[in-house]
């Protein structure tokens, strides 16, 4: 009894961390969340204004979720990404 409680526990602690990283974690949106470009480098290139319709309004959502500290900042008329922001 013992023995399988102690070769499944690393089992499960495996299957832990494979969930995180690949649903909480997310390394395909993790990459499109880096190529996008920081505030200031998109301010540089478009003055602050939508690269698509103009707009200045903007949406500030999280990549996965709401709580999500990886930020994603959008026109909130077309809804292109603009750029990215870290909330930590």
């Amino acid at each position: 009894m013992m023995l399988e409680i102690f070769l499944g526990l690393p089992l499960l602690l495996l299957f832990a961390a494979l969930f995180y990283w690949l649903v909480l974690y997310s390394p395909g949106a993790q990459r499109h969340w880096e190529r996008l470009p920081t505030q200031h480098e998109y301010h540089t290139q478009h003055g602050g204004l939508c690269k698509q319709c103009s707009t200045a309004t903007t949406l500030d959502v999280g990549l996965l979720g709401m709580t999500d500290f990886r930020r994603r900042i959008l026109c909130a008329q077309c809804r292109t990404p603009l750029w990215r922001e870290s909330a930590q």
